[in-house]
C-alpha cells in the first residue's frame, strides 16, 4: 500500500508529490498516539483539489466543481492528540480520479463514490486500526448528511460535524432550524482564541436535539441512473454545541453549530476546542497553499 502526500510550495507555485509507504506512517501514528494521556483521539477529515488543468496528457483527470477545475481529489484523515491538538500523522488518504478511488488502506482501485460515501468507507477502515483510543471524526458542513450520520452511529462510531443552520431538528417539542435553536441558547464565556490574525472571545452554548428527517442520498441507482429514493431512518438524539465568536469589543464575528454523538464525559468546551483545532489546521493549509 502507498500513501500519496502533497507538499505545496506557494512561493514558486510548484507541486511536489511524494509517494511513501503508508505502513510506516500508520506505525508512527499508533506509537505517538499511545503517548497521549487522553482516552480520545480526534481525526480531522478534509478534501483537497489537485489541479492539473493544462496537463492534457493525464487522461484520468477528474472534472470537479466546474469545467476549469480539473485534476484529482485527495481526501486525508489526520490523527490529532486530543490533549494538545498537535497533528500526529495521516491515518489514511484516498485519491479519486475518473477511473475510481485509490485508498492507502486498501489494495487496488475501487469504484467512484460520492464524497460522503467514500469518506464513510474510509472512516470504517480507520476504525479498524488498533489505535487504543476512542476516535472522534471531525468533518465540516459537508458531513451534515443524516444518512451517513445514522450509518456511523449504528456502528458505534463517534463523530463531530459542523451542522448546517438551515437544517431542521426537534427541540422542545417543536421542529425548528438549527440556526433558530442556536439563536435562543444561553452562552457562557469560555476562552480567548486566535482568529484570522486577531484575538476573539469564544462563548459556548449547548442543548440536545432530535433529528428525524429522511436521508436524500446523492448517489445514483446503478440500474436506472437516477438518484436513489429518499431513505427514512431512526431518530438521532444528538448534542448541539454552539460556539459563538466575538471580537475584543464584543462584536459578533461568527459561530459554529456543532452536532455530535460524543458522550457527555467530553465537555462542550472540549468539543469546541477540538473543532477549533480542526478549523486552524484547515485554514493554515489553505493560506499556505494560496
Amino acid at each position: 500500500m502507498i500513501t500519496i502526500s502533497c507538499i505545496f510550495l506557494p512561493h514558486i507555485r510548484a507541486l511536489a508529490v511524494i509517494i511513501f509507504k503508508s505502513v510506516g506512517y500508520i506505525s508512527l501514528a499508533l506509537r505517538q498516539v499511545a503517548l497521549s494521556p487522553h482516552p480520545y483521539a480526534p481525526v480531522v477529515h478534509d478534501w483537497s483539489h489537485l489541479q492539473f488543468r493544462t496537463h492534457n496528457g493525464k487522461e484520468e483527470r477528474l472534472k470537479m466543481t466546474h469545467g476549469g477545475d480539473v485534476g484529482y481529489e485527495l481526501q486525508t484523515s489526520l490523527l490529532l492528540d486530543a490533549a494538545n491538538g498537535l497533528p500526529i500523522a495521516p491515518l489514511s488518504q484516498t485519491l479519486t480520479d475518473r477511473a475510481g478511488c485509490r485508498s492507502t488502506l486498501t489494495e487496488g482501485l475501487s469504484e467512484s463514490l460520492t464524497h460522503m460515501d467514500a469518506l464513510t468507507a474510509d472512516i470504517t477502515r480507520v476504525e479498524s486500526l488498533d489505535t487504543g483510543k476512542k476516535l472522534v471524526h471531525l468533518i465540516d458542513r459537508e458531513g451534515d448528511s443524516i444518512g451517513h450520520m445514522r450509518t456511523l452511529s449504528s456502528q458505534g462510531i463517534c463523530w463531530l460535524i459542523r451542522g448546517k443552520e438551515g437544517h431542521r431538528a426537534e427541540w422542545g417539542g417543536d421542529i425548528r432550524k438549527i440556526g433558530e435553536i442556536a439563536d435562543d441558547l444561553p452562552f457562557i464565556a469560555n476562552r480567548q482564541v486566535g482568529w484570522k490574525g486577531k484575538k476573539a472571545n469564544m462563548e459556548i452554548g449547548e442543548t440536545s436535539v432530535i433529528i428525524t428527517r429522511t436521508a436524500k442520498a446523492k448517489r445514483k441507482d446503478k440500474n436506472t441512473g437516477r438518484r436513489v429514493k429518499v431513505q427514512p431512518g431512526v431518530a438521532l438524539t444528538l448534542r448541539l454545541v454552539v460556539v459563538r465568536l466575538t471580537d475584543t469589543h464584543g462584536k459578533f464575528i461568527g459561530r459554529w453549530t456543532l452536532l455530535t454523538n460524543v458522550s457527555n464525559e467530553i465537555t462542550s468546551a472540549e468539543v469546541a476546542r477540538w473543532y477549533y483545532w480542526r478549523w486552524g489546521i484547515v485554514k493554515r493549509h489553505y493560506f499556505d497553499n494560496n
